[in-house]
């Protein structure tokens, strides 16, 4: 083999290694280049999404709680105020010092107009204001809307469920408790009664009388076995108390609860004896076919609440049990009943 030829083949051998070494320089090139972008578009739309929020604190929203009441509060009164919605109220109530006076909740439909879409509202609004007027100058009132009619139906209104009101009716007057929790309520027609507005609100009443509470069969037996009828005796058959929200966990007993003490104190013989009867602490308890007021005889219990008027024969010496069976709503009619002599 000549020189020549032996240059030349050497030279064609580098010349193949470099192209290969060019081809492999254009892949790098151009998967870097694709790396590059496809990181870049992914940037790009990784912007189009906003960053999550963090969770707030509880001062944060705490704070923002409180520039919603600022902003919605209003002074429509002498101690009277008003709030548009459930967490407007509960932010209230949480700055609420009880040693400046009572505060009530005065729960109401909302307004069109200044006209309350509910008509039971409508009517009651006249005879709360003149009860206020007439209530201890320190009392206070914040009426709070439970918004319009779709509102107020649904079920899982925060009015219906949650604690701090938990009522079925409106209107509602509420007495504030502390602690996010309500008592002596006074709803529908019993907002009317200018009486019981006057008693709720501490205005005037009758001196408070002993109701004995009685939470078995056994000692209402025992009690209406040594009755003689020589006074006046009433049973107000009612259930116990929801651990929640503090009051009655049957929502009509928690209704006819304030009014009955303020019939039976004001109207009934001076002498008469009231006795609560508390027949379950929860409403599967008293569902529960086994339960003991329901297998009882002495005193048929027929709902709750029932109210009852017992007396005795002097010359037979049975006992008889009388059942109020009109509407509690039905003012005439309660205390009539309590007037009775029998």
């Amino acid at each position: 083999m000549s020189t020549k030829e032996t240059l030349t083949k050497g030279g064609g051998a580098a010349s193949t290694s470099q192209g290969l070494l060019t081809l492999l320089r254009v892949c790098q090139i151009v998967l870097a280049l694709l790396l590059f972008s496809t990181v870049w578009y992914i940037g790009e739309f990784a912007t189009m999404w906003p960053t999550p929020n963090a969770k707030p604190t509880n001062e944060e929203v705490e704070v923002e709680h409180l520039v919603h009441l600022n902003n919605v509060f209003e002074t429509r009164g002498p101690n009277r105020y008003y709030v548009p919605d459930f967490d407007a109220a509960e932010t209230y109530l949480r700055t609420v010092n009880l040693t400046d006076g009572p505060l009530f909740v005065l729960l109401m439909s909302g307004e069109t107009n200044g006209t309350y879409w509910c008509a039971d509202c409508e009517r009651a609004k006249g005879p709360v204001a003149d009860a206020l007027a007439r209530a201890p100058a320190n009392t206070r009132l914040l009426e709070v809307s439970v918004g319009t009619a779709q509102d107020w139906h649904d079920d899982f209104n925060s009015f219906r469920s949650k604690s701090t009101f938990h009522i079925r009716k409106i209107p509602a007057l509420l007495q504030y408790a502390g602690n996010l929790h309500t008592t002596r309520l006074i709803s529908e027609r019993f907002t009317l009664d200018t009486e019981l507005l006057d008693f709720a609100f501490g205005t005037k009443g009758p001196a408070p009388r002993a109701v004995q509470t009685i939470r078995n069969v056994e000692a209402m037996t025992a009690y209406l076995d040594a009755y003689d009828g020589s006074h006046a005796l009433f049973l107000s058959f009612t259930s116990g108390i929801n651990s929640h929200t503090g009051r009655l966990w049957c929502p009509f007993c928690d209704i006819a609860d304030l009014p009955l003490q303020y019939y039976f104190e004001q109207y009934a013989p001076p002498d008469a004896v009231m006795l609560r009867i508390v027949v379950a602490d929860s409403y599967g308890a008293w569902k529960n076919p086994k339960n003991p007021f329901r297998l009882q005889t002495a005193a048929r219990v027929t709902g709750l609440p029932t109210l009852s008027r017992v007396s005795r024969d002097a010359a037979t010496k049975a006992l008889a049990v009388r059942e109020y069976t009109p509407f509690f709503e039905n003012r005439a009619e309660l205390v009539a009943f309590f007037q009775a002599d029998k």
